[in-house]
């Protein structure tokens, strides 16, 4: 695995990892009328990403986390690397749907790559 470096300025994911799997669910189904176990895929990936800039009396954090997210099929990291920037696509269930490449992305639309995407920022208001 290739050494990668997470610069402070990106405000978004950098993708770290991934695990997938199928785990028992306790309940079992009758096939050949013998109770076979039922087994769940599950999809996770591993990502680090700046804390939250708030403050209170009671919290503060600096630095970075790293999370572990839901997604809905390995496809979802199919087409990045480990180190790499991405912008995360969520679904309604707030599982990762789609993974993208901010490099890949800046590329297509011949963009520089920004230090501030994050899915969840809102865009900015069309000029009038």
């Amino acid at each position: 695995m290739d050494d990668f470096i997470v610069s402070g300025n990106f405000q978004g994911y950098v993708y770290v990892g991934h695990a997938q799997g199928n785990f028992d669910t306790g309940r079992t189904e009758l096939i050949g009328g013998k109770p076979v176990p039922v087994k769940q895929s599950y999809f996770n990936m591993y990502v680090i990403s700046p804390v939250s800039s708030y403050v209170s009396e009671d919290y503060s954090a600096v630095g970075f986390k790293a999370e572990k997210l839901k997604c809905v099929s390995a496809d979802v990291w199919r087409d990045i690397q480990i180190g790499e920037q991405v912008q995360l696509f969520f679904d309604d269930k707030k599982r990762v749907q789609m993974a993208a490449s901010v490099a890949a992305l800046s590329a297509a639309l011949k963009m520089p790559p920004s230090n501030s995407t994050s899915a969840e920022e809102k865009p900015d208001k069309p000029a009038k």
